[in-house]
């Protein structure tokens, strides 16, 4: 007679011999994936609706009239110049780069029916939030289909290993979508946060820019220095060509010219903290190479430092509401700048100080006066993955008085509000960000650039 305990374990061990079977397990992974790739296609679905309720705000749309212009836009892709022959590739580079970018504000002027800057810059940017979740989505689908049909378990295994980082960083472009539908600062935003910081600080405004339409200037002296400080044009979500203004700023500004300083948010390694100030030495901008070319060769011609200081946060947090953390690296990142100009920079001499990254959420001078009208269709409460980021609005009156509340669509730094008789500005935008997206590390292999 066999005992129970003899029947179990021969249970587990015939449990424990299926499930490492090769095939079983490949199955139990592609089943894994699947589930993950409905999840993505939900993303896809949901950050179409987000386009759709953001340029709801600025015309009347039909749902499926505008889904089949939007499916048009959110498969844009730009192939690479040829670099055999490595002659003049940067330039072929940049047209590409710069023909991709008018394309799609172009296709958002269309969509969106309007001229105006701010309105165009955050369809446009809504639009590449969804195009990028789009391409995660056919990404992993590609896998699981060609998983499915070798049959391989090394494939299967390839799934594995990046199934959870799909998942997040699907979820974050989507969060990145919503936050560029409402104008929010974004953890990208940290340079152009520090640049209006440090306008502010010297008490000057942003004005366009002679070099690039999208981009802004202030200029101001302090301390017997000429300053002059670069960022894209706000509040709206916009990136401007931040080398070429640099190039022929720095072109015009000729031997005054002492120094560069770039700032922008910079991957951290894990276990560095989120929020963490470093200064180095190096164009801190993480294009295709192009924008860090044009500011790297001025520098050499000129013979003066190109500085970079750099905030740190995951690959999560850089592409979702910034968190309290890194709005706190910004100041200490302002703080760095000024030491840098007075060491590097003697009295009659001129510093480009440039504020790299995404300007969602940070208005171009002291005060900024752009409206975000009420959108005509909303968008439902996700059942995946919901996070509560718990944005905060800073504000600052006349007297000096800090009063913080719960973040409405349209507040950005900078921008004026009345409330209750008082006249108030805002200073800060931030949010606490959910652990499993200030955790989302750097990738095995990857350098911790920006």
């Amino acid at each position: 007679m066999v005992a129970t305990g003899d029947i179990l374990y021969r249970i587990i061990f015939l449990i424990l011999i299926a499930l490492s079977n090769p095939r079983v397990q490949t199955l139990l992974i592609i089943m894994q994936a699947k589930s993950v790739l409905k999840e993505l296609d939900y993303y896809v679905n949901k950050s179409t609706e987000v386009l759709i309720s953001t340029i709801s705000r600025w015309r009347d749309v039909e749902k499926e009239d505008i889904k089949k212009v939007i499916e048009k836009y959110i498969d844009v892709f730009v192939i690479s110049p040829v670099t055999l022959d490595p002659v003049g590739v940067i330039k072929r580079l940049e047209h590409l780069m710069n023909t991709h970018d008018e394309y799609l504000r172009s296709a958002s002027r269309r969509i969106v029916g309007l001229d105006d800057r701010n309105v165009v810059n955050t369809v446009m940017n809504v639009l590449a939030g969804v195009n990028s979740v789009y391409t995660l989505y056919k990404y992993l689908r590609h896998l699981v289909v060609s998983a499915s049909k070798s049959e391989s378990l090394l494939a299967a295994y390839q799934i594995q290993m990046v199934l959870p980082r799909i998942r997040l960083l699907a979820a974050s472009y989507y969060d990145a979508a919503k936050a560029f539908s409402v104008i929010s600062t974004i953890g990208d935003s940290a340079g152009p946060y520090v640049a209006r910081m440090l306008a502010r600080e010297f008490g000057t405004e942003f004005e366009k820019c002679k070099y690039d339409e999208q981009a802004c200037v202030a200029s101001a002296e302090w301390e017997g220095r000429k300053i002059y400080i670069v960022k894209a044009c706000g509040p709206a979500p916009n990136l401007c060509n931040f080398g070429r203004v640099v190039y022929n700023l720095g072109k015009e500004l000729s031997d005054s010219l002492k120094a560069i300083i770039t700032i922008d948010a910079a991957l951290k390694l894990e276990g560095e903290p989120t929020g963490d100030v470093q200064v180095g030495i190096g164009a801190a901008i993480g294009d295709p190479g192009h924008e860090k070319y044009k500011m790297e060769t001025i520098a050499a011609e000129l013979n003066v430092p190109l500085m970079a200081v750099i905030i740190k946060e995951s690959l999560g947090e850089a592409i979702v509401p910034m968190s309290k953390e890194i709005a706190d690296g910004c100041k200490k990142a302002k703080e760095e700048v000024l030491e840098l100009i007075k060491e590097m920079v003697p009295e009659g001499g001129s510093v480009i100080v440039v504020g790299v990254g995404n300007t969602s959420g940070v208005a171009n001078g002291l005060e900024e006066d752009f409206e975000l009208p009420e959108a005509r269709i909303t968008v439902d409460l996700d059942p995946y993955m919901e996070r509560k980021y718990e944005i905060r609005t800073k504000l600052v009156d006349e007297e000096g008085t800090v009063i913080r509340r719960t973040f409405k669509p349209g507040d950005y730094v900078g921008k004026i509000v009345e409330e209750n008789g008082r006249r108030m500005i805002i200073e800060e935008v931030s949010a606490k960000v959910p652990r499993e997206i200030s955790e989302f590390g750097m990738p095995l292999l990857m350098t911790s650039g920006s």
